[in-house]
């Protein structure tokens, strides 16, 4: 949320001025301030936490309308299109079929706050359609919600660029100092959505991704919320800049800024695979020290080892549903390791080319089950001296590999850190319709 109302801030001092393409220009001016960008960014987020995860198409939409009309007389003067302006006073709540890049701007927050991407998809499109729907309008904000899920789920540029093209049909192959060449700003979906995605994927940090935004000219306060809302989901954002966007807003919305970016975390902390097996680790230490005496205590921390346990599961099953991977350790025939040795370092990801004819590696647990390995990063798989290469896969495809071996117990996910071992009974309700049942803080938001 942040790195869109950052941008949006940057981008407001040049908005529409004929200025040159550079990356070079200063960050804030006298003229910086907060636009609709900004007040409807806030608005499209608390009203998705005030309806919950569930809710449904018709309850979305009208919180939306709620919320972006009151938003939007709290703050008048922030610059709203005439057509949305005559919506917020008028008395119909049908969309006016815009294309306007309205629908993609406020819509950041759709891209944090749901666990798989056909929700994240299903709910952009709905936020859009309030006042957005026309197709153009509407594929815009899906695919800038879009492309924040898959950054945030650790897609690379080059990965999300190929998904983008496919799915959307926008062009991506321009690079930004070649499109702003002959770069005739508008503040229509086709004409910014594109070019905000480009800013992202060639962006060697959040800041560049801000600036290269910024350079095309244009509409420079909504491409730069555009670019800084996928661009955080992806790099971050630098702790100096949140600071600089609190100095920009009035109270009551840094306090909704804080609150949303609280939630957030929240919610990434239950989807965090290493955050959740620490917490397995640590019940079970408390567990260990104290013993099964059968005492309430005793049973209280066998309930609580069994809730972390399902967390774990969650985790799992979310980031699977994210298309997120996992990094499997492999070995190399004789006669492909020396020309291999020559490109990659031990300790490696290399690619699987039809050349390549690895083996799995599995791990010996002491009652003698043997466990595919499987590491949630190559830091993890490196904890140890590295002395194999990895494959990185997708992690449903891990389970079901694993399923299929005859002779595997499961899965050891970290084996050289805290390390969760999931049986082939935990790894078939990973593999459900359902995933595992869990029940936290999330549900209740």
């Amino acid at each position: 949320m942040y790195g869109a109302i950052f941008g949006d801030i940057v981008g407001s001092s040049y908005e529409f001025k004929e200025r040159e393409h550079t990356k070079l220009f200063r960050l804030f001016t006298e003229e910086s301030h907060f636009t609709d960008d900004t007040v409807m960014t806030l608005a499209v987020a608390k009203s998705l936490i005030e309806v919950g995860p569930m809710a449904s198409e018709e309850e979305i939409k009208s919180k939306l309308i709620f919320n972006f009309r009151g938003f939007a007389k709290q703050f008048p003067n922030a610059g709203y299109g005439r057509m949305f302006w005559d919506w917020v006073n008028g008395d119909s709540d049908e969309g006016y079929e815009s294309y306007g890049n309205g629908s993609a701007m406020r819509v950041s927050s759709v891209g944090w706050l749901y666990d798989n991407l056909d929700r994240t998809r299903a709910v952009a499109r709905w936020s859009a359609e309030v006042t957005h729907n026309h197709p153009e309008g509407v594929k815009g904000a899906e695919a800038v919600a879009t492309v924040i899920f898959l950054a945030r789920n650790g897609w690379n540029a080059a990965t999300i660029k190929f998904f983008v093209e496919r799915e959307f049909g926008y062009d991506l192959s321009h690079s930004i100092q070649e499109m702003a060449q002959d770069y005739k700003g508008d503040a229509t979906c086709q004409n910014t959505v594109p070019q905000a995605i480009r800013a992202f994927l060639e962006a060697e940090d959040y800041e560049d991704a801000i600036r290269g935004a910024v350079s095309l000219g244009g509409d420079s306060d909504t491409l730069a919320c555009m670019a800084g809302a996928m661009a955080e989901a992806r790099f971050g954002i630098p702790e100096e800049f949140r600071e600089e966007v609190n100095d920009y807003l009035a109270e009551n919305m840094v306090k909704l800024l804080s609150t949303i970016d609280n939630i957030k975390k929240d919610l990434e902390d239950h989807r965090n695979i290493e955050l959740m097996i620490h917490n397995l680790h640590e019940e079970q230490k408390k567990y260990q020290s104290q013993g099964a005496d059968g005492s309430e205590a005793s049973k209280e921390m066998e309930q609580a080892i069994g809730l972390a346990l399902r967390h774990v599961a969650h985790a799992i099953h979310v980031r699977m549903n994210a298309g997120c991977m996992f990094f499997a350790p492999v070995e190399l025939p004789e006669e492909e390791l020396a020309s291999l040795q020559d490109k990659f370092a031990l300790g490696s990801v290399i690619p699987l080319t039809s050349n390549l004819h690895p083996g799995r590696r599995s791990i010996a647990s002491p009652d003698g089950k043997r466990w595919l390995a499987a590491f949630t990063s190559i830091d993890e798989g490196n904890k140890r001296k590295p002395d194999c290469y990895y494959v990185g896969e997708p992690i449903r495809f891990t389970l079901e590999v694993s399923m299929q071996l005859p002779d595997c117990a499961g899965i050891v996910v970290n084996a050289w850190g805290e390390s969760f071992f999931m049986p082939k009974e935990i790894i078939a309700n990973l593999l459900g319709k359902e995933g595992p049942e869990v029940n936290h803080d999330q549900d209740k938001r």
